[in-house]
């Protein structure tokens, strides 16, 4: 369910719009002379519009807020697409998504990414194409792209977990940048990019906290009450054991027909504390439990739909999608909570090279940190654009697939205002509990925060426990011990993973790389890599 745009010069006798496409691309719009929709069956969404001039596509997982249709309006109504309008009008959607604005009377094709580029779009251009999708692995359908594996692609992903840098697996294939809007001239194929919003329009301010609290909880109130959702059908809330999801189920329960569901390999701390939620929230509450048998060839589909990018290890939703798309027309996401990733030495710094490289391993000192896109006293902006759109954002993409997720956090009014926040009042999630104490329901606050084991209520206790690391050593004493807390316990797997390593240890020499197999999640990534070469050489998901 990929969504994928196509442009090359159809003057060229020798060039075809269909040549060597695979059957299951179905042509879905014609948009313009050499430029084609494509879609591997269903794409995730489309919203189509078209004027006399204007031709607009909105593609990927989005709900519109209430208002929507009039800062729409304004957009298709210029001949000249204009920032600001395009700026007040993904203020109206929520989700991961890109849109696609033909421009007949300029003879241009523009293609604009959400403001964290969290919907992937990939990049080829050379003098007789142009080529973007959502999925790296389509490229390999035009012979005429050469697809040589990127051996900086594969030193992150082993290094870091991820891809970065607005790398994709092959070279001379990019990563589109986020915030951006790309002008391809249909006339002489020329790309250009720019940006129409940048973390420079983050500015600090200084307020009083019960003033910054009031606001900063209105904000997030506001991005769940206004989404255009049918207030009759069920709508799903993932509920773990954290704040984040407990925070979306009392607003939300309050306005929608909410049913929670928590998936886990068994009866666990978490899982207990999303029931308790639930109860508290006086909603219905599912807990489906993970199979832990076949964990690895039950995860190969998804691993190829996500091009690789989760490795194994992150592809834990099991019967998740399924389970969603059979109950849910939307369903309620924790993605992108609330806090900052900046220690007290780094608050209210903006990113550079030494910064970026506590953070990141990286081959040579092209960091890409002077980037303006990055242009605030914050570290968030390039750690969310390296590791986030390259890991987690994934996940959301592929449940999107099957439902509509809606993702609360990512509003951008609610995010600017949490980074205009001076991050000194972020340190250890304080001035998010403090939010959290003046809008929770009593019962809530009582329940046990699973990353700290303390009821939220208790301020002071967490902000030390987060503080002195008490959440991270605890994990460490449960690993020593084989004991998990959370909704997963891969200590199950740690068998098989050695099993897989031994199965495949001639593709790992092959690959010649200097990287240690220790640690599960190191052995995690080098046996998802090789999986997802073997993948790539097949064509197909079904390598095991």
């Amino acid at each position: 369910m990929s969504d994928f745009l196509f442009f090359q010069d159809k003057s060229k006798s020798d060039h075809s719009v269909n040549l060597k496409l695979p059957e299951r691309l179905k042509r879905l719009n014609s948009i313009n002379q050499g430029c084609q929709l494509l879609s591997s069956g269903k794409p995730s969404m489309i919203f189509h519009i078209r004027n006399d001039n204007i031709e607009f596509y909105l593609l990927g997982n989005f709900t519109f807020y209430k208002g929507f249709n009039l800062n729409f309006d304004a957009l298709i109504q210029n001949n000249k697409l204009n920032h600001a309008e395009l700026n007040r009008v993904f203020r109206k959607i929520n989700g991961i998504y890109c849109c696609i604005i033909i421009n007949n009377h300029l003879n241009q094709l523009h293609l604009c990414t959400d403001y964290l580029g969290f919907y992937p779009i990939y990049i080829y251009q050379d003098r007789q194409r142009c080529v973007f999708s959502s999925e790296i692995k389509y490229f390999k359908y035009f012979s005429e792209i050469e697809c040589k594996l990127n051996e900086l692609a594969i030193d992150s992903y082993l290094n870091n977990g991820h891809l970065m840098l607005d790398q994709s697996w092959f070279q001379h294939i990019k990563r589109a940048r986020p915030a951006s809007i790309y002008t391809l001239n249909l006339s002489d194929h020329q790309l250009h990019q720019e940006y129409y919003w940048t973390w420079a329009a983050v500015t600090k301010f200084e307020k009083p906290e019960p003033e910054l609290i009031e606001e900063y909880t209105r904000l997030f109130k506001c991005a769940i009450e206004e989404l255009d959702i049918p207030n009759d059908s069920p709508t799903g809330l993932s509920l773990s054991g954290g704040l984040d999801s407990r925070w979306i189920g009392q607003i939300a329960s309050q306005k929608f027909n909410i049913e929670a569901f928590t998936f886990s390999s068994k009866e666990n701390f978490e899982s207990g504390l999303a029931k308790q939620v639930a109860a508290c929230l006086q909603i219905k509450h599912q807990n489906p439990i993970l199979e832990k048998e076949h964990w690895l060839i039950n995860r190969l589909q998804a691993f190829w739909k996500a091009d690789g990018m989760l490795h194994l290890g992150h592809l834990h939703e099991g019967q998740l999608p399924q389970f969603i798309h059979s109950h849910y027309a939307h369903c309620f996401h924790g993605f992108y909570g609330g806090g900052i990733y900046a220690s007290h030495n780094e608050c209210n710094k903006r990113i550079t090279h030494n910064l970026a490289s506590q953070y990141f391993k990286f081959v040579d000192s092209n960091t890409k940190t002077e980037d303006s896109f990055y242009d605030t006293p914050c570290i968030d902006p390039y750690i969310a654009d390296q590791k986030i759109r390259y890991q987690s954002a994934y996940s959301i993409y592929l449940l999107s697939s099957y439902c509509k997720m809606v993702l609360p956090f990512y509003n951008m009014d609610w995010l600017e205002f949490n980074y205009r926040m001076d991050d000194r009042l972020q340190l250890h999630s304080k001035i998010y509990l403090e939010a959290l104490i003046k809008t929770l329901n009593a019962g809530l606050l009582k329940i046990p925060w699973q990353r700290t084991g303390i009821s939220p209520k208790h301020i002071a206790l967490n902000v030390l426990s987060i503080k002195f690391r008490i959440p991270s050593i605890l994990e460490l004493i449960n690993q020593r011990l084989h004991l998990s807390r959370h909704f997963i316990d891969y200590h199950y797997y740690d068998d098989e993973i050695n099993d897989w390593i031994r199965e495949f240890r001639n593709d790992i020499s092959n690959l010649q790389l200097n990287y240690p197999l220790k640690t599960r999640e190191q052995k995690l990534r080098m046996l998802s890599l090789v999986l997802w070469m073997k993948m790539i050489s097949a064509n197909s998901p079904d390598v095991i």
